[in-house]
């Protein structure tokens, strides 16, 4: 689920998800800490946030902006590229 709005619609979205794909939809939510030492709580899916859309129509990445608003986002996108890593990029170790 990516680009979530929080509305009615969209949480009984999520809950069919849920209940159709169970374990397969990817929760990013938990405590991260940004590069300044502040925790911050990851939301467990991406949210549509402003930010989003100022980095695209500024032709910038979010990293090139240091506020905290664009540090959670990009907190959010290492947590969406480490999922993905641990699934599909480094295989699984076997016992020996």
């Amino acid at each position: 689920m990516t680009r979530r709005k929080s509305t009615s619609e969209h949480d009984f979205q999520l809950e069919d998800l849920k209940s159709e794909f169970g374990d397969l939809l990817w929760n990013l939510g938990g405590v991260v800490r940004l590069s300044d030492g502040t925790e911050i709580l990851n939301p467990p899916y991406l949210p549509e946030w402003s930010r989003f859309a100022e980095a695209d129509a500024a032709a910038t990445s979010l990293t090139s902006w240091n506020d905290r608003n664009s540090r959670k986002t990009v907190a959010l996108y290492d947590a969406l590229a480490s999922k993905y890593e641990r699934a599909f990029l480094v295989p699984e170790r076997t016992a020996a």
